[in-house]
């Protein structure tokens, strides 16, 4: 006999409760799965209330997501553990300006109210802070 509705497995539920923890942190919205096609990597999110598409591409590593809420693909990088998500968007990243030059922006978060907007080349960001003297924050939201 063959069932109706399929079985939800930790192989399909941690790679949806990935792409739910990025659309969170980069929108700022709590996400919830109207319905999802896992052949098609297509499916209707909520984001608070508001039904949106989502397209989604997992091929590649395992901490590493493509996905697209109708307007351009964004990227999603987990760290180890897997509770941290980098997401920036592929078209049109956040850009800050600041003394030392332009820095492009990623969020970086583990929900939709615990995020931030980090640089996404820390390592440079430090350097740049660090050869004038001054403090990450500092550099980032100059007065």
């Amino acid at each position: 006999m063959f069932r109706k509705k399929p079985i939800l497995t930790a192989s399909i539920l941690k790679p949806l409760e990935q792409l739910r923890l990025a659309i969170e942190v980069f929108t700022g919205k709590r996400t919830c799965f109207m319905e999802f096609d896992f052949n098609k990597g297509h499916g209707k999110v909520s984001l608070d209330g508001v039904e949106t598409e989502v397209w989604v591409d997992w091929r590649g590593r395992q901490d590493l997501l493509s996905f697209d809420l109708g307007d351009f693909w964004n990227t999603a990088l987990f760290d180890d553990s897997g509770t941290n998500v980098r997401v920036s968007s592929n078209q049109t990243p956040n850009m800050r300006k600041t003394i030392a030059g332009d820095f492009t922006m990623c969020w970086y978060g583990s929900s939709s109210t615990c995020r931030s907007e980090v640089p996404l080349f820390l390592k440079e960001a430090r350097h740049c802070a660090d050869v004038r003297g001054i403090t990450l924050e500092e550099l980032l939201n100059p007065e």
